[in-house]
């Protein structure tokens, strides 16, 4: 079941009906729900993934009580076979061919691995990272464990965020899991508001830069360097609008039901440096690794001993970077797994951002400093301006990889932008893709829309918000221009979120 599918639309009306006509098992309906669109978008059996869900379901809430019934090694061991579980599950599911094949790719064995490619399971990262780290919270005490296990199993299989995130907190969703919702003008207006800018996103704006990035990607060595660079930036908008677009959808959704689910994205290409724009994007993700992975381990009895040992043989301040660079390439390695644990992705999610943030950290304000002793060092927006494009384009080098899905030939593409600048074919390259006149300004026209809107959002406003302090006619016409161009000129049934393979 698609999103951007018609039985989504019926499946979502039919629920939203059903749960305000229903206020006293508006719980058990959204429950009921979320397994009903589980089963019908999985494309395993009903009766494989039931068993799924309910070994997940069992292992997560079973673990957690048990870890306040006892305690001592007891407790310990119930928290690690609890974890161990769920992150073999995960594993095993989902990242063991991939790597298992890079394994003997880098060794030259010879194996055969294809009983351990099984078929994809939607969500299946997302709510077990949910599952994760709720177990976790409990084991740190931060809350008690949940006794009614409905409430759980709807924590971790509520359907709008199964499909792509957000990664979810148990402490956040609780209270809005078990609060009856009244029928809200404002929930529904939000609500179906947020996911048409989800639309058009994916399908005005994601979908006719993705025209572009294929042509060029289907066989870069037929183009040059500013043909390779201008693919990457396309493709830089295209995953931006694919992603972001989802989380809207999502979010939108979920607040028809009255439930507000964390935002993923902050206007990331607004980022003046590459930490700042992984702290914008994949926002919940990001946060789960930090809080889960990054900061145990380097609050851990090993990191502490390492940063004592090096404090007092290299100086105070290489006794603070080692264990924090030690965590950063836990964190980073788990995040490429994260991402499928192939090499050109495992390159593109964790040695390429890794490495730069370990630069930009080591290197401190350089750049700054350089920019400092120009005649322009005064004009902060000019300033500005420079370091989000600086961000940008570090960043697309990530991107190079993914869009070659080889290490090898993102290498050639990396050393074809710099050493084959001369040479372009974009003329042809939008030829290639048999877009109209029109079809290319609708793009030219909605990229300034979203521009527009990541500035509103960078200023800490929002297209909603800005929209709202203008007259009723301006908000009508907007909202009636945005479903013609999804009708008219949105390419329905292209392509699947680019995200849902994770």
């Amino acid at each position: 079941m698609s999103l951007t599918s018609g039985s989504f639309f019926i499946f979502l009306l039919v629920t939203v009906i059903l749960y305000y006509s229903l206020p006293k098992i508006q719980k058990y309906i959204l429950l009921l729900s979320s397994c009903v669109f589980y089963l019908k978008a999985s494309p395993i059996s009903v009766d494989l993934m039931l068993g799924l869900m309910a070994y997940i379901l069992v292992l997560t809430y079973g673990g957690a009580i048990l870890q306040e019934k006892i305690s001592g090694w007891q407790r310990n061991m119930v928290s690690a076979i609890t974890i161990v579980g769920l992150v073999a599950t995960l594993f095993v599911l989902k990242y063991a061919f991939n790597m298992g094949e890079l394994l003997a790719s880098l060794l030259a064995m010879d194996v055969q691995l294809s009983w351990l490619n099984f078929v994809p399971i939607m969500g299946l990262s997302y709510f077990t990272l949910s599952a994760i780290g709720y177990v976790l919270d409990v084991r740190w005490q931060m809350y008690s464990a949940e006794r009614n296990i409905a409430t759980v199993a709807l924590f971790i299989f509520f359907f709008p965020q199964v499909v792509s995130g957000p990664v979810t907190r148990f402490a956040a969703m609780r209270q809005q899991l078990l609060t009856n919702t009244v029928l809200e003008y404002d929930n529904i207006e939000y609500g179906l508001r947020r996911m048409l800018w989800g639309y058009f996103k994916k399908l005005v704006i994601s979908e006719r830069f993705a025209m572009i990035v294929a042509v060029v990607y289907k066989n870069p060595q037929d183009y040059g360097g500013a043909d390779i660079f201008i693919a990457t930036l396309c493709y830089a908008v295209q995953l931006y609008t694919d992603f972001s677009g989802c989380m809207d959808i999502v979010l939108g959704a979920s607040a028809l039901f009255g439930i507000r689910l964390p935002e993923n994205f902050r206007a990331p290409f607004f980022s003046k440096t590459v930490q700042e724009f992984w702290q914008r994007w994949h926002i919940t993700l990001g946060l789960w690794f930090k809080d889960y992975v990054m900061y145990p381990v380097q609050i851990s009895n090993v990191m502490v001993k390492l940063g004592k040992y090096c404090k007092q043989h290299y100086g105070k301040k290489v006794g603070k970077k080692i264990p924090f660079y030690f965590s950063m390439l836990v964190l980073w390695f788990l995040i490429g797994v994260w991402h499928g644990c192939t090499a050109h992705y495992f390159v593109a999610s964790a040695v390429v951002p890794c490495t730069l943030l370990m630069i930009s950290d080591l290197g401190g304000n350089w750049f700054s400093k350089i920019g400092y002793k120009l005649p322009f060092h005064g004009c902060s927006l000019f300033w500005d301006n420079i370091n989000r494009l600086k961000s940008l384009l570090l960043i697309c080098i990530c991107w190079v990889f993914v869009c070659s899905e080889s290490v090898p030939l993102g290498l050639t593409c990396l050393y074809d932008v710099f050493a084959n600048v001369e040479e372009n074919h974009l003329t042809a390259i939008i030829d290639a893709t048999k877009m109209s006149k029109l079809g290319l300004l609708v793009m030219i026209f909605s990229l300034g829309i979203l521009v527009f809107a990541d500035y509103l959002e960078d200023k800490g406003s929002s297209l909603y918000e800005f929209l709202n302090k203008r007259s009723w006619l301006m908000r009508t016409a907007v909202l009636y221009a945005e479903i013609i161009l999804i009708l008219c000129m949105g390419m329905i049934g292209k392509s699947e979120f680019i995200y849902f393979q994770f």
